[in-house]
């Protein structure tokens, strides 16, 4: 009972601080740059981008999202529809906004598939965990192919880093070596048996993942889903009248992404609006219409498939009662 009771003090207090490092992340940079939140319908220069911005989520990137993942799932010998995929991410994203990190909404997908296939603990998990190490492989691939074709000074280093982690996580994936000593670490813990339990068959689940299985369809699935986030921004900036390269934000936002995924603030709001000003100023762009844009792709993003999330989520609800 302690035990329970101290992990969820834990938990409350890691949020209270992950929301507080937000809110004064945000305020000292809208503070900087004198930017009133009130204003910002007034950055509205292009209502029918607006439009395209707030549509593509719901329609491109989320089909795109539902058919890759269905895609890994038959690879580990799962069938599911890419209907209900969709709906499963849109009500995923709908409860993960209650977790304090931009990538809370994976935990709820991971709980809300293994529950739905018990059978095949660890193996389903995994298949979110791909996406994400697959999606970042091209997010780096992205930034370094469009880094050869900008024409301001962007530094190189974060490009770098990024490629070192990328083939970091891999190595530690894909190598024997390390497979054999995180299951001999991972055996040794004698705390929370079941946690450690499905720790060791995620894991594994990531280990034997059968890569060679249509992994060409699943990368151009994941590139173009990286391509229809990076679209949303394009719009969004055309929605306040400011004309970029495309191949800016192709430098930019898989930059931003993984930035975005350190989980140090809530839903990584702050962090994604220092990043969005260090890379646009470079453009010579005002920083309230920067910072304008930032917050409305977190809102076209998260916050309205969430919301739909959550009508799907009450609709079920609703039905479910109905039929009892």
């Amino acid at each position: 009972m302690y035990a329970k009771l101290k992990r969820n003090v834990k938990h409350i207090l890691s949020s209270i601080i992950k929301v507080s490092l937000s809110i004064v992340i945000l305020y000292v940079i809208c503070s900087k740059f004198g930017v009133n939140l009130s204003d910002f319908k007034h950055q509205i220069d292009n209502s029918y981008y607006c439009i395209l911005a707030v549509f593509t989520p719901i329609i491109v990137t989320t089909t795109l999202s539902s058919n890759r993942w269905k895609s890994f799932l038959s690879m580990v010998g799962v069938k599911e529809k890419s209907t209900f995929l969709y709906r499963l991410i849109l009500i995923s994203s709908f409860w993960g906004l209650i977790l304090p990190s931009s990538q809370g909404y994976d935990v709820l997908r991971i709980y809300n598939i293994e529950k739905r296939h018990p059978e095949a603990r660890g193996k389903v998990g995994s298949t979110v965990f791909v996406e994400r190490i697959l999606g970042l492989i091209c997010l780096a691939f992205i930034a370094a192919v469009a880094w050869l074709f900008v024409n301001v000074n962007v530094s190189f280093l974060p490009i770098v880093i990024l490629v070192v982690i990328v083939a970091f996580v891999l190595w530690i994936i894909l190598s024997r070596w390390w497979y054999m000593h995180i299951q001999q670490w991972i055996s040794l813990i004698k705390i929370q048996p079941k946690a450690v339990g499905y720790l060791s068959k995620l894991y594994e689940g990531l280990h034997t993942f059968p890569f060679n299985k249509s992994l060409l369809l699943s990368i151009v699935l994941i590139l173009m889903l990286q391509l229809s986030n990076i679209l949303v921004v394009y719009f969004l900036f055309e929605a306040c009248g400011c004309h970029i390269n495309f191949i800016y934000h192709l430098c930019y936002q898989p930059l931003i992404s993984v930035i975005t995924m350190i989980p140090i603030t809530f839903g990584g709001i702050g962090l994604r609006e220092g990043a969005f000003v260090y890379f646009y100023k470079q453009l010579g762009l005002p920083g309230d219409i920067i910072i304008a844009v930032s917050l409305m792709y977190y809102v076209v993003i998260t916050l309205i498939p969430a919301f739909l999330g959550g009508i799907l989520y009450l609709t079920d609800t609703i039905n479910g009662i109905k039929s009892e």
